[in-house]
């Protein structure tokens, strides 16, 4: 068990050597302290928390559809969604699998470039998304929308469910608080 720092040490007979071994237990005896929540909040070791909103509140708040468009669809027919719609970003699917997201400033750029309205928008499509399942804490979009990233929910069977914007997400934390 110690024949590292025994062979460690054997290489410096002449001299008196202090060596620190670190060795971990399994925790089996601490099971009823650190690895139990209430605990740890009780001995202020966590705060205590209120209960925590989940993604699926704030969906069943929004109560929209999901609107989507498909890789290889004329620009021309997702800026028809947008106006349609009233909205400034769409996820984009292949195959029915959430592969990025394609928004309104990244389209006028790409016409004001020179760009047409028949070109795909494969070159547009963004992976600056997060995926959350309905049954995540809110606070993990927070978390997301820190890191400038577009929030999309995620169900069962890889079902989109729905996205979450900076403002979805302002409104309901303001009611809320």
């Amino acid at each position: 068990m110690y024949k590292r720092q025994i062979k460690y040490a054997e290489r410096f007979p002449d001299r008196e050597l202090n060596i620190v071994v670190i060795m971990c237990d399994s925790s089996s005896r601490y099971l009823s302290k650190i690895f139990d929540e209430d605990w740890m909040k009780e001995n202020g070791f966590m705060d205590r928390e209120r209960p925590s909103a989940r993604v699926s509140d704030l969906l069943g708040d929004k109560g929209d559809s999901v609107y989507t468009t498909s890789l290889g669809q004329p620009i021309d027919e997702v800026v028809g969604l947008m106006k349609k719609y009233g909205i400034s970003q769409l996820p984009v699917l292949d195959a029915g699998r959430v592969v990025g997201i394609v928004n309104e400033t990244d389209v006028l750029n790409h016409l004001l470039s020179g760009g047409r309205r028949e070109d795909k928008i494969d070159d547009l499509v963004e992976a600056g998304f997060a995926i959350v399942e309905p049954s995540n804490r809110l606070s993990l979009v927070g978390q997301f929308f820190k890191q400038n990233k577009i929030v999309i929910v995620v169900g069962e069977a890889g079902k989109l469910e729905g996205i979450i914007t900076k403002i979805d997400f302002i409104d309901y934390v303001s009611e809320k608080l």
